[in-house]
């Protein structure tokens, strides 16, 4: 029996034959740089210090002869027809990545000319034909870490990197940036992670919305959230207030293609000043992929311990003191008082002690330590004002190490303990 062969790898093999002469007769007509054949149009591409070569690269419009040109608009509006409505060609990433939401038929022809001279046109054809059955498009996202060091390429798992972006004194970058978002010479030498990710559907019909799915390729958890959970996972291993500066994912293929404005970012903090914050080295990783598995597995199962680990994070970064108490005093209400009588401090103060101790001095000294923060914080939240001095700072870091601690215990238990039998002398 004669298995059938599957049609769309015959629109590959045609695309890619289509592509391949397309880009040995394509000259490129780029503004400010004038007519370009693909060898110099790829030299322009690479200049990545350079935003105008950069923009005209992406103004440039392809010339081609014209029994060449109608074959490839013929071909191309067989294929993607289930998606073109009177010549207009639906983004299904749009709500996700920005960009057009309707993208011209014929300008999509010339983003894909631009493509296969770029990229290549095995590649090019490869990728379009794969979207076209629905695959999800691979791209990878990037973010820039404030509050670490990072002086080595470090691999914590699958597609997710640790590196230092180059300084100004090298002579090209590691990696393209949102150009438009920020001056990217402010973040040289900067560290920064990078994880694949993957998404779809890449084509929808014009105007209608459908689902988006998007993912990490390692975990099961988007983008944002996988930089919010990694982030937490490095505060709580480095015992240091780690978080991203700026988050962006660049799919290169689409931004070429027309389907994107550029790499999207989301900013988070407006300082981009980087202070060095503890080393990372391969030593590290092995916590690190830990803590981040443990928490990507209980997800959304425990919000109070969510909140704590958040309110922790937040303690942890260097601003007013009497925010750091209160975010503090969050913290550990959100571990240890799950009662919303009063007596709060009491109990925090009690269950964290019993809870962290090993022997009766310890946990009251424990005690002693939690009945301070809890004091102090309640100054914050109802005067408003704590003073700035070194014994009240000492308090701080002595709570936040004790909640941590208590972080890192209730992250290896499987549910929160019996609060009421752990008084009552049960082990735990």
């Amino acid at each position: 029996m004669t298995v059938p062969r599957d049609p769309t790898q015959t629109y590959t093999e045609k695309l890619t034959v289509l592509l391949c002469r397309t880009v040995e007769q394509v000259v490129f007509e780029v503004p400010g740089f004038g007519n370009l054949k693909v060898p110099q149009f790829q030299q322009l591409h690479n200049r990545t210090n350079d935003l105008n070569a950069w923009i005209s690269v992406y103004a440039s419009q392809p010339k081609l002869e014209e029994n060449l040109f109608t074959e490839l608009t013929s071909f191309l509006r067989s294929l993607l027809s289930p998606w073109i409505v009177n010549d207009q060609i639906g983004n299904g990433l749009l709500f996700l990545m920005g960009g057009a939401s309707e993208l011209d038929f014929m300008r999509f022809i010339s983003g894909l000319i631009r493509m296969a001279a770029i990229l290549g046109p095995v590649q090019s054809a490869q990728s379009l034909c794969k979207w076209v059955k629905g695959e999800p498009v691979r791209y990878r996202s990037c973010a820039i870490l404030h509050g670490l060091t990072v002086d080595e390429s470090l691999v914590l798992d699958d597609g997710i990197i640790f590196n230092k972006l180059p300084t100004p004194s090298e002579a090209a970058l590691a990696s393209r940036f949102p150009y438009l978002e920020f001056n990217r010479f402010e973040l040289m030498g900067a560290p920064r992670v990078t994880f694949d990710c993957i998404a779809s559907p890449v084509f929808c019909q014009p105007g209608k919305q459908v689902p988006i799915c998007e993912r990490t390729r390692a975990f099961n958890v988007t983008p944002v959230n996988f930089a919010n959970i990694l982030c937490e996972a490095l505060s709580l291993a480095f015992n240091h207030h780690i978080s991203w500066n700026m988050l962006w994912s660049d799919c290169e293929g689409l931004q070429i293609l027309g389907m994107l404005v550029g790499p999207v970012s989301s900013r988070r903090l407006a300082n981009y000043a980087f202070p060095h914050g503890p080393r990372m080295s391969g030593e590290h990783l092995v916590q690190v992929l830990e803590l981040v598995t443990k928490r990507i597995d209980d997800q959304n199962s425990n919000q109070r311990l969510d909140r704590a680990i958040r309110r922790w994070v937040g303690s942890k970064y260097s601003g007013d003191l009497a925010d750091q108490f209160i975010e503090l005093r969050i913290a550990l209400e959100a571990l240890y008082n799950k009662k919303s009588s009063g007596g709060a401090g009491f109990r925090v103060a009690n269950h964290g002690a019993w809870h962290l101790g090993a022997g009766f001095e310890e946990r009251r000294q424990y005690k002693e330590i939690l009945h301070k923060v809890y004091s102090r914080a309640s100054v914050a939240v109802h005067a408003d004002e704590v003073s700035d001095n070194q014994g009240n700072r000492d308090v701080l870091a002595e709570g936040q190490d004790l909640c941590r601690l208590g972080i890192l215990k209730r992250l290896d238990e499987s549910e929160e303990p019996n609060w009421d039998d752990i008084i009552l002398g049960k082990s735990v």
